[in-house]
């Protein structure tokens, strides 16, 4: 049912969370890695000098964008693997 909702609005991104069948719906342009990006620019930083922390797969993305990405202890595979 998560799917077909996600299907309703062309700007909404759909994850799932990895701890069972819950599901976050927000625009598509509402991100982790947008907000570092906007963190950034106001701070006059790089992204390279950030260092993240995340578990679940909307951490991957964030993960990946910045200079240091940590995955948690109790995160699940996919963002070990990022």
């Amino acid at each position: 049912m998560a799917y077909q909702l996600k299907e309703l609005p062309n700007d909404c991104d759909c994850i799932r969370f990895s701890d069972g069948y819950w599901y976050k719906f927000t625009k598509k342009t509402a991100t982790k890695e947008r907000v570092i990006m906007e963190v950034c620019s106001v701070c006059k930083i790089k992204t390279e000098e950030i260092i993240a922390f995340g578990d679940d797969y909307a951490d991957i993305g964030m993960l990946k964008l910045c200079g240091k990405g940590i995955a948690m202890g109790n995160a699940i595979n996919e963002v070990k693997k990022s």
